[in-house]
């Protein structure tokens, strides 16, 4: 049975959502019951996941260059972790509150050609330096952020579940439907990220790679945070396969807050 105060952390957690700079995506009802069972444990942990410091202009991502600074994505996160928060704190919920950065695509050469002059080590070093300006920063706008690491940093087994979860896709024909078309949908995405022209092949690779990656996320970050993880991402039509089933067995689902970020590049 739920105490009283938790049941009211729950109610005003619901209502920030509605509330304050960033304006979410109505909560699926499976979400909202996920974060109510998290509540009543002794403590939460809450992730995001956030891209690296891919351009930016004009709020739209243009992936023309890569930097070592703060992320859009994280800071967008950040911005709503220090109105969400102290709504869990005010109420007795203990919590900790970490960032991963996606590192993971150091090992395609098109995009490390195109945004680390081809140099992987380049690449992961500008996401580490991205990682430790992200503490400094979260320190000094007082923002409860515990950790901020690589993926492959702070995933030792990120590998093995990654290639696993390429595995489960290959193996499962019913999930190859729906790639094709999401393939089309996000060819200006991966043609912005290698900065050249591509083939739809190579789009609907990218699409089963991503797929497997946010597989792979769920797996690892069960892993390494507990099952009491609350997940916060941007959108993007691969949050469904953090919650795959020959991933979750048994688990119950991670719920996912989506915040109203797009990474799709200006048109």
């Amino acid at each position: 049975m739920k105490h009283r105060g938790q049941v009211q952390a729950i109610q005003r957690f619901e209502k920030a959502f509605g509330t304050g700079v960033l304006v979410l995506d109505q909560l699926p009802k499976w979400v909202k019951v996920g974060i109510g069972n998290k509540l009543v444990k002794p403590k939460i942990c809450i992730i995001s996941a956030v891209c690296p410091d891919y351009e930016i202009a004009n709020g739209k991502f243009t992936y023309r260059n890569m930097g070592d600074g703060l992320p859009h994505t994280a800071a967008r996160h950040l911005e709503f972790i220090k109105q969400t928060l102290p709504i869990l704190a005010s109420a007795g919920i203990t919590f900790e509150y970490h960032m991963t950065l996606a590192d993971t695509e150091f090992d395609l050469p098109m995009i490390v050609k195109h945004l680390a002059g081809g140099n992987p080590q380049l690449f992961q070093e500008k996401c580490q330096k991205s990682c430790e300006k992200l503490m400094d920063y979260a320190k000094e706008s007082d923002a409860p952020l515990v950790s901020c690491e690589r993926f492959t940093s702070v995933f030792p087994d990120w590998f093995e579940q990654y290639h696993k979860s390429l595995q489960i896709l290959a193996d499962n024909p019913i999930s190859q439907g729906s790639v094709s078309s999401e393939a089309w949908s996000r060819v200006p995405l991966y043609r912005a990220m290698a900065g050249r022209e591509i083939t739809i092949d190579y789009s609907r690779e990218m699409v089963v790679r991503q797929r497997a990656q946010y597989m792979a996320w769920g797996e690892c970050a069960t892993r390494r945070f507990g099952d009491s993880l609350i997940m916060i991402n941007h959108l993007t039509p691969n949050l469904e396969f953090i919650n795959h089933p020959a991933m979750r067995r048994d688990r119950p689902r991670i719920p996912i807050i989506k915040l109203p970020i797009s990474t799709m590049p200006a048109s």
